[in-house]
């Protein structure tokens, strides 16, 4: 996705909330890639539009990490069990 603009140079800014770079975006500060369930009330924003990912969709791997001394240990093992028995359709979605 980035590589098929040219890049610019520009000032260094940055945001860890979604609600801070759709602004930043909505302020002309560059562009940004967001979850697509953010995607409806950004749509709401007039000064953004929202562009969805065309086929072959962008996929990720997410893992579930703990402190090993974790107090709830216990849990999350179980939590960690439970994810993996989820119908992968679920976990696609």
């Amino acid at each position: 996705v980035c590589g098929s603009v040219r890049p610019v140079a520009m000032a260094s800014y940055g945001a860890t909330s979604l609600t801070t770079l759709l602004q930043m975006v909505a302020h002309g500060l560059g562009v940004t890639l967001i979850p697509e369930m953010a995607a409806g009330p950004a749509s709401a924003m007039r000064d953004l539009k929202i562009v969805p990912f065309q086929e072959p969709m962008p996929q990720r791997t997410i893992c579930l990490a703990w402190r090993r001394n974790k107090v709830r240990h216990d849990e999350c093992v179980e939590l960690a069990k439970i994810i993996r028995g989820l119908d992968q359709a679920v976990l696609a979605a």
